[in-house]
């Protein structure tokens, strides 16, 4: 069985006990979208095939308290009632499977609870009952909040070979001439959504570019960048912030196109990208860094 082992914030601690201990998540529930149609039986998707989005995560914990006397009971409650204070952090859990590396989830403690009732023995026995809203409802495999630079709403340390296995891939890929075809794998269980970083060497340079997902011959993500690089050029394409920065600076324009709202996921699995430039003597690195998701 699952089950809660730490809340990291601020560089404080608490380490949840595992007495007695329950949790559940809302990472599996969307917020669809019907309207019903006067006259008509049924009621209209405005999602149409595509998924339905979630909604802010929540996961509820409750668990027990055990002191041999009142001011011992006084300090444990203190200690989790701290959680409210610390402000956005690290939930971690420990998969069924013990092997598996921990899975976190950013969250920030919004309620802590005592149940109190007539002749309950709180002064030795108590039940905690705490909320942690989550405001990306998926669980990240890997492991240790270091991951997380020097603090946990900060820079966030990418899968591949330099992410320290927090799943994904961060190798860049050599694109030349018109079309480059590689596969990239989610090895999670959730739909990710990578950051796409196109990179122009010094004496290169790339007249348009396209970034496609290919599922049986067909195109069904593409990102269209109908617009020059030069040499020593950076686009970062961030489809979950729907932001384009070239340089560093913001590169939003009416001539970039794409096929879907989402911009651009991974499904779980392997994902054939295709990069397609405008010329035969065009020339970038593309790099996909994503990190691996799960829903329980």
């Amino acid at each position: 069985m699952s089950y809660l082992t730490r809340f990291l914030a601020l560089g404080n601690t608490y380490t949840i006990p595992i007495s007695d201990q329950r949790f559940n998540d809302n990472f599996g529930e969307t917020q669809t979208a019907f309207v019903r149609v006067p006259g008509e039986d049924g009621a209209l998707d405005h999602y149409g095939i595509e998924r339905a989005p979630t909604g802010l995560g929540t996961v509820t914990a409750s668990f027990m308290l055990y002191s041999d006397a009142k001011p011992g009971m006084e300090a444990l409650r203190d200690d989790a009632m701290a959680m409210i204070d610390w402000g956005r952090g690290l939930l971690y859990q420990q998969p069924s499977v013990l092997s598996d590396n921990e899975r976190f989830v950013i969250a920030r403690a919004s309620t802590v609870t005592f149940p109190k009732g007539v002749g309950a023995m709180i002064d030795t026995v108590q039940q905690v009952n705490v909320t942690f809203e989550c405001p990306r409802p998926f669980w990240t495999a890997g492991g240790g909040g270091a991951l997380w630079g020097t603090a946990v709403w900060g820079q966030f340390t990418w899968g591949g070979t330099g992410g320290a296995g927090l799943g994904g891939s961060g190798d860049p890929e050599l694109c030349a001439g018109t079309q480059t075809d590689f596969i990239r794998e989610n090895a999670g269980k959730a739909t990710t959504v990578p950051v796409i970083t196109v990179d122009v060497a010094s004496g290169e340079s790339v007249t348009t570019i396209k970034i496609q997902r290919i599922v049986d011959g067909a195109v069904v993500d593409e990102f269209n960048y109908p617009l020059a690089l030069a040499a020593l050029d950076k686009l970062v394409i961030d489809p979950s912030r729907l932001s384009i920065k070239k340089n560093g600076s913001d590169a939003y324009n009416a001539a970039i196109t794409t096929l879907r709202g989402r911009w651009y996921e991974l499904p779980p699995g392997d994902s054939s990208i295709r990069v397609v430039q405008g010329n035969a003597g065009d020339e970038s690195t593309v790099t996909l860094n994503y990190d691996t998701r799960y829903r329980q």
